[in-house]
């Protein structure tokens, strides 16, 4: 039968739909089995179109009555049509469930026994879960699928595994817990997609499930998939549940019962979630510290499991491993070795006494290195080593918890009772040397914490200050600045949590609240420039309006601008192509996007700016009271003004529109990247480090700053912290750039200070190897080859801010993308190095060469690279700059010849005559020759 047939026409009527119902009411199941196999061939056909006049509730009542029936056919031939039904309507779902059809399915499944109707059942449960979860769980459940799963091949488990997975992802009903050790038991099935839709419901429902109500056996099954997650998130809601568990006695032991293996998860360098999660689960299995609480990182009240001291044996080799071997080591792991080390001795090593002097430099954690001395015997290596001295030197200030001080005072005094504490000091007096060389010997045989000395660094900074850069690149201090480097290993890195996990695409589906602060430009009168100026306050005063607004993630600051136009001033998109049509020259470079109505807040501003769009106001902005750019991203700019205000309240954004005679361009905000999360003595390290690197430029330490490096990168796991500039780690690299590698650095800039796509992207790559792909503005560019420079300066000068991407094609010519993208910026770099753009410094010194060119073909040429002459036009290298900037926004490469002290001047640095002219300052040397 096809829809040509007028018979199946017909059927979409209410008098087909009435037959049916009447035919149901029949007491004869040779009746009643064809009016389903009629409802069944309506349904295949049918939508929510043609079954406008279905009768919904009735014909839902009727299928689930027969659902129930003893005749298998019947049985069989109503699942199927529930199911079709369930394709066909929209509404289908709603009904079926109001009419009992969730209780019947759980019924059916259960006792029936033809594959046929558990089959169709499935697939009806399969479409269900997909729109009401919460309902399915309830009234079906887990189990009846499960006890099905056997009947099927590898389609239908997948259908089952799924559905299992889109339930328990939505809700939680005690009954689950039930289920979980099938789920579990079903995992040994070789199916990718079953196994993580069966792991998936298994985390789910441990996420859920309260310690008491699960069997110790099941705990140990839950432990046992552990190894084969992969999936970040699933794994830390293991890790969740664990937490959750381990407060529990009875689980705990359960958890210890099972021999967690706890490496996998505190040995994660994608989440510092979890490595903290874990870490709060073993302290849970470990009873308290016999001390006073003193802070956070320990809580109270609690009833360790019955088996703890083995746990603390167990757990003794792993905390131990981790503390000499790890590059970020995790606070809390230091209170859980504190804790195993008093329960159960071990052998004292030189590796873990300086470990535990490294870790007494914070003072949250120096009453855990106290119980971790207290825990040994033998305290004389202690002393000898300088920990106790440490100690002695970090007593409580008076304004501590009272228990804790009295307590902290009583335990150092005890270890140091009838002992001279002079004796326990090395005795370094580092104001004695006054030249380099033997202080830097003196300096190998001393503890590096002492370098910590209140105006040690400041003394050997003198030193090397008044010493020539020459003489300091004769002198090896690759011991000394391991030793420095080592005392970073130890000293700690804030780690903020990040509001949008690690999820880019988290952030950009966010969008931020402001106040929108309005001033429209008055219209002039004829008025002199007097009384223009008296009334302007009070103008701007009458022309000022404030409402709320919400800008996307995605946005420039001048993405209000943008909203100012379009939805305060009903500015309308006709403008765009009437300020496209008179552009000149750029009207054929760029057109503007044919689908006007799909921009966004950022790119209607962009389009309008460029085109000088007729009656389109440009505006200035103002940020809770301090001025940023237009192209600024607005994420950015709208946090750093919340750490400013140090409140998370809306922010206030001013807009004034400009008068005709301003302008502005799109240079960004300086960005001035704060310090405040770096520990204090973290940055007298580093400031002298890079006052190092500074003073000797061709002494690199990259060797001897890999293992810290590794440490940055471990905790640059968050675009949010990073491109707001809230992370510590953030902070280290943005500062001290000079002591890192040119791949860390790079992205830590590029994630900081280009636009949001392109900061998300410079993420994504770096950390998980992938691009982000989030529709980012990009625009075609037609370019004529043989006039390349005045069309890409005209390209640039409009479109050269940090947001929107070049799609080149030169005229006549095919290609288009990364090939033409990059033929441009080589053409652009090219033609800023030829002669006749008077830019820089030419020796000529392959004239030979160039001699047979004809003038527009030379090249300038320096054998220090090239560097800009007297009176060349600032303009020329401003459009240079706006060149480069884009390159590395959209990671192409400038192949221009810029000399290294070229590269100095930008960087603020002094330059020496030699690297601009050599042969200048070396005759300048030579007095005869003056």
């Amino acid at each position: 039968m096809t829809w040509e047939d007028s018979e199946l026409q017909n059927r979409f009527s209410t008098d087909s739909y009435n037959t049916i119902l009447e035919l149901f009411q029949v007491d004869d199941i040779d009746t009643q089995i064809v009016a389903l196999q009629t409802l069944s061939e309506t349904l295949a056909y049918g939508d929510d179109n043609l079954l406008s006049n279905f009768p919904l509730c009735k014909m839902s009542r009727s299928m689930v009555e027969f659902l129930g029936s003893e005749v298998e056919l019947i049985q069989e031939t109503a699942a199927f049509c529930i199911f079709q039904f369930l394709e066909a309507h929209t509404s289908s779902a709603r009904y079926l469930v109001d009419n009992g059809a969730l209780q019947a399915i759980e019924k059916t499944l259960v006792n029936c026994t033809s594959v046929r109707v558990a089959e169709h059942l499935i697939r009806c449960c399969q479409v269900i879960s997909k729109y009401r979860p919460s309902e399915i769980g309830q009234y079906v459940g887990l189990r009846p699928l499960l006890c099905k799963f056997d009947f099927f091949r590898i389609n239908e488990q997948r259908m089952i595994a799924q559905t299992l997975s889109q339930i328990t992802s939505e809700c939680f009903y005690n009954n689950f817990v039930d289920s979980i050790d099938d789920i579990l038991a079903l995992l040994c099935i070789d199916d990718q997609q079953i196994t993580k839709n069966l792991l998936n419901s298994a985390v789910n429902i441990a996420k859920g499930v309260s310690p008491e109500n699960l069997k110790p056996e099941t705990i140990k099954n839950l432990i046992s998939i552990i190894p084969s997650i992969t999936e970040k998130n699933q794994i830390l809601q293991i890790a969740k549940f664990l937490l959750n568990a381990s407060q529990n006695p009875i689980a705990g032991e359960a958890i210890i019962n099972s021999n967690i293996d706890f490496r996998i998860l505190i040995n994660r360098n994608d989440s510092n979630e979890i490595v903290n999660i874990a870490y709060k689960t073993i302290l849970n299995l470990l009873p308290e510290p016999k001390m006073p609480c003193v802070n956070s990182m320990w809580a109270t009240g609690r009833k360790p499991p019955n088996n703890s001291l083995d746990f603390a044996l167990k757990i003794q080799p792993v905390l131990f491993k981790t503390l000499t071997e790890s590059f970020e080591i995790e606070p809390l792991a230091i209170v859980a070795l504190s804790v195993s080390i008093r329960l159960t001795k071990s052998p004292l090593t030189k590796e873990i006494i300086h470990a535990m002097c490294g870790f007494a430099q914070q003072d949250r954690l120096l009453p855990f290195v106290l119980c971790m001395v207290l825990s040994f015997s033998d305290r004389e290596q202690f002393a000898s080593n300088g920990l106790l001295q440490i100690l002695k030197s970090k007593l409580p200030l008076s304004n501590s918890y009272e228990a804790y001080c009295n307590w902290y005072n009583q335990k150092v005094n005890q270890i140091a009772k009838g002992k001279d504490w002079s004796k326990f000091h090395l005795g370094f007096n580092y104001s004695k040397y006054k030249t380099l060389i033997p202080l830097l010997n003196r300096l190998k045989t001393v503890s590096c914490f002492e370098f910590l000395n209140e105006n040690f660094l400041e003394h050997i900074t003198n030193m090397i200050d008044s010493c020539h850069s020459r003489t300091l690149e004769k002198i090896d201090f690759t011991s000394f600045i391991e030793k420095l480097i080592e005392v970073l290993h130890f000293l700690p890195i804030d780690k903020m949590t990040d509001p949008f996990k690690p999820s880019v695409y988290d952030i950009a589906n966010q969008g931020t609240s402001i106040s929108l602060n309005y001033i429209r430009n008055p219209a002039h009168n004829h008025k002199s420039d007097d009384e223009n100026d008296e009334g302007e306050e009070s103008e701007e005063k009458n022309n000022e309006a404030t409402n709320s607004y919400r800008l996307g993630n995605r946005n420039l600051v001048l993405g209000a601008e943008g909203l100012y136009n379009k939805d305060i001033r009903d500015f309308s998109y006709n403008n765009i192509n009437q300020g496209w049509k008179d552009s000149g020259k750029l009207g054929k470079i760029i057109k503007p996007p044919s689908d006007l109505d799909e921009l966004t807040y950022t790119e209607f501003a962009l389009y309008n700016r460029a085109f000088n769009s007729p009656n389109y106001k440009k505006c200035s902005f103002v940020l809770e009271n301090k001025k940023v750019s237009g192209f600024d991203p607005f994420l950015r700019a709208n946090e750093l003004a919340q750490q400013v205000k140090d409140k998370y309240n809306r922010l206030t954004l001013k807009l004034r529109e400009l008068k005709g005679n301003e302008e502005d361009n799109f240079v960004l905000s300086k960005l001035e990247i704060p310090t405040d999360r770096i520990d204090p003595k973290m940055i007298k390290i580093l400031e002298f480090i890079n006052f190092l690197c500074k003073k000797i430029p061709n002494k690199r330490f990259d060797k001897e700053f890999s293992n810290f490096e590794s440490r940055i990168k471990s905790l640059l796991v968050s675009p949010f912290l990073i491109s707001t500039c809230q992370s510590a780690a953030v902070q280290i690299v943005a500062n001290y750039p000079c002591l890192f590698s040119y791949s860390l650095k790079s992205f830590v800039f590029k994630t900081m200070t280009l636009s949001f796509v392109a900061s998300m992207n410079s993420f994504s790559q770096f950390v998980h190897n992938e691009k982000y792909e989030d529709h980012r503005t990009h625009v075609k560019v037609l370019l004529n080859r043989d006039d390349i420079f005045n069309d890409g300066c005209i390209l640039l000068k409009s479109f050269g801010h940090p947001f929107i991407h070049f799609d080149v094609t030169f005229e006549n010519e095919e290609g288009i993308g990364i090939g033409p993208g990059q033929e441009f910026y080589t053409l652009m770099g090219k033609e800023f190095a030829k002669v006749e753009r008077n830019m820089w410094i030419n020796d000529s010194i392959d004239s030979e060469i160039t001699e047979n060119l004809k003038e527009g073909e030379k090249y300038a040429n320096s054998r220090c690279g090239l560097y800009p002459k007297v009176g060349a036009d600032p303009k020329k290298f401003e459009m240079l700059g706006v060149l480069c900037g884009k390159a590395i926004e959209m990671n192409y490469i400038v192949p221009i010849p810029i000399s290294e002290a070229f590269f100095k001047i930008m960087k603020g640095e002094n330059v020496e005559l030699e690297e601009i002219d050599e042969q200048l300052a070396r005759s300048l040397k030579q007095s005869d020759h003056v």
